[in-house]
């Protein structure tokens, strides 16, 4: 286990197993700018979740699986069924579906891998999500290319008694789709919209707005400031003063907010400043905080992940870095709950174009100290492009789970249940420094990690 420490360069205390986490806070609403020194916040993490890994499938690392999803429903919204979806971009070029077919224990092989369509020979299919498109009540799988020809193509149960997924509709962009998001972002309940990144740079940079008509899918740009390309889209709600949801987007230097304001579309540049932003999850990761929060994957060893609260103000950005091995593109990020000695949300980072880096897990602690441990790649020495967050072992309770794509294969990661286990804990004093005959409260947080009731506990502090 590592801890994130909020520190000043060149600070090296406490025991050897710890890490240090430098944070850079930005100064103004758009820039991260200035380190930030020791607070309060500074914890020490007794003990750490080891993780149980599952190969679902055992794929080629020539046929490189991309981005990965989970959803049910794909047959009608009484066909509860989990699948997993990824997409292949290169050898075989496969839409790949793994289906559960387990029924009484969750194992290896319990789940049937399908390949119902093949990519053009030479496309890079790169982006994937999941969703109604057409209003029929069966899940839709679209999928797009990061390279020529650049594509986007719908996916749905052809009606049959077989599983096979037809290619519904299709349209062709002028760059690179790196990724897809449903969800209301022009605040039309009456709508079924979905959004794409266009990794154009010229005339500027963009996302493409999509609604089914019932004959084919009509597309609109909505243009973002500068000569950059948009990487990665997420809708959701943070700012309080708009009604319902925002649409944001990252790409290279920049992060913009976009708003529906019920005519047209409203653009910000939250920052202009910042260091390679690939990917982006919108929800609820400093409990310090009050509603959500952005949460951003960087390229590069600058830092890794940002933090963006809307102040009701202003935004205000918080950086972390924790490696120097990390790669400046395809990072991706997903945001869930995976540790039972957190309380809240985690989420976990990947890079693609690294077959060194490895995957992280980072959260916040309730007294708002931030944490981060690593996680097991999915193929050693090859490259992870894919993770999801959920339910996705039916016969566990304990929480969520994550999937990692990479190296042609798909691999299923969940904490061990330690079942009696209270060794889990926060630590902190009040002041961030001791200071001889001055009174200070120490402040510990235990947490039940283990399955089971606990009634009671002991502890013993040593000086």
């Amino acid at each position: 286990m590592k801890v994130l420490k909020k520190s000043t360069i060149g600070t090296f205390v406490f025991f050897v197993s710890l890490v240090f986490l430098y944070a850079k806070e930005n100064q103004t609403p758009r820039d991260i700018v200035i380190l930030r020194a020791n607070d309060a916040g500074t914890s020490m993490r007794i003990l750490s979740p080891p993780y149980d890994t599952n190969r679902v499938w055992t794929g080629a690392t020539a046929n490189l699986t991309r981005k990965v999803v989970i959803g049910k429903y794909f047959k009608g919204n009484t066909e509860y069924t989990l699948r997993i979806i990824t997409v292949q971009s290169g050898g075989s070029r496969y839409l790949v579906i793994a289906m559960d077919t387990m029924t009484t224990a969750f194992v290896k092989q319990g789940f049937r891998i399908e390949t119902p369509y093949s990519f053009t020979s030479g496309s890079t299919a790169y982006a994937v999500a999941v969703g109604d498109v057409d209003s029929d009540e069966y899940t839709d799988i679209l999928a797009a290319h990061s390279a020529l020809p650049y594509r986007f193509i719908w996916f749905e149960w052809d009606g049959t008694f077989t599983n096979n997924r037809v290619a519904r509709d299709s349209f062709a962009v002028n760059a690179s789709i790196n990724d897809i998001t449903f969800g209301d972002g022009d605040n039309n309940p009456a709508t079924r919209d979905f959004y794409i990144n266009i990794a154009q740079s010229s005339p500027s940079a963009a996302i493409m707005k999509v609604l089914w008509n019932g004959t084919s899918c009509d597309t609109s740009r909505i243009l973002l400031s500068g000569a950059v390309e948009a990487r990665g889209v997420a809708i959701g709600d943070i700012r309080t003063d708009l009604p319902n949801n925002e649409i944001y987007v990252v790409g290279g230097a920049r992060i913009w907010q976009v708003y529906g304001n019920g005519i047209n579309y409203d653009t910000l540049t939250i920052s202009s400043g910042v260091s390679n932003a690939n990917d982006l999850v919108i929800g609820d990761i400093n409990p310090l905080l009050a509603g959500n929060e952005l949460a951003i994957v960087h390229g590069g060893a600058s830092y890794q992940v940002s933090i963006w609260n809307w102040t009701g103000a202003f935004w205000s950005g918080i950086a972390w870095v924790f490696t120097a091995t990390w790669g400046t593109t395809d990072n991706t990020i997903a945001i869930g709950d995976i540790l039972t000695d957190n309380p809240g949300n985690e989420f976990v980072l990947i890079v693609g174009a690294s077959t060194a880096a490895i995957p992280y897990i980072f959260w916040y602690a309730p007294n708002g100290s931030a944490w981060m441990m690593t996680l097991q790649k999915s193929v050693a020495s090859q490259s992870d492009y894919g993770v999801v967050i959920g339910d996705i072992n039916r016969f566990r309770t304990l929480n969520q789970e994550v999937f990692l794509s990479g190296g042609g294969s798909l691999v299923e990661v969940q904490q061990v249940d330690r079942i009696n286990d209270i060794g889990t804990y926060y630590i902190r004093m009040a002041n961030p420094t001791s200071i001889i005959n001055s009174p200070d409260t120490i402040i510990a947080t235990i947490f039940n990690s283990g399955s089971n009731p606990q009634i009671g506990f002991s502890g013993l502090i040593h000086f």
